[in-house]
């Protein structure tokens, strides 16, 4: 199974996709969705839309996960959030791809397995060695997306999505 897992955002979009199978998970592809140099805030839009889009028909995965991110200071950038997500979410379910949604807590719990609010370098750390990795993808964004990717593998799976 290959998930494409996304770590949400305008500015910087994290994407990872992994592949799961009998050996356990091997990482695709990964890196980022950079538009902090445009100020405009539909370019950005349709700048993410065009590399997902692109991502999603070169790849082909099975499952798309998306973390859902939560917000209580900064409602502009929370209103800003939920419309890439919601393109995210639209470009997924047009291309026919099963589309699942994670918390952050979520992906901790099935990255280490245990219900504790782990530090982020240690889920980075352990998405190294889940993946065989030399060093941890840079920079958080990607490594968010990978670790979201491998959550929701497994997500997915417990889910018989």
């Amino acid at each position: 199974m290959i998930t494409l897992g996304i770590d949400p955002g305008y500015s910087i979009l994290g994407f990872g996709i992994v592949e799961e199978n009998q050996n356990g998970f091997k990482l695709v592809k990964a890196g980022t969705i950079e538009t902090s140099n445009q100020t405009d805030f539909n370019k950005k839009i349709l700048n993410i839309l065009n590399v997902l889009s692109s991502i999603i028909s070169e790849i082909k995965p099975d499952v798309v996960c998306i973390e859902e991110v939560f917000f209580n200071k900064n409602v502009k950038t929370a209103i800003k959030v939920a419309q890439i997500i919601g393109i995210l979410k639209a470009e997924t379910l047009k291309n026919g791809i099963k589309l699942i949604t994670i918390t952050p807590l979520e992906v901790k719990k099935y990255i280490t397995g245990t219900k504790g609010k782990h530090p982020k370098i240690q889920i980075q750390n352990l998405v190294k060695i889940i993946l065989n990795l030399d060093t941890i993808p840079k920079p958080d964004d990607c490594s968010d997306a990978i670790a979201i990717a491998i959550a929701g593998s497994i997500k997915a799976k417990k889910s018989k999505i």
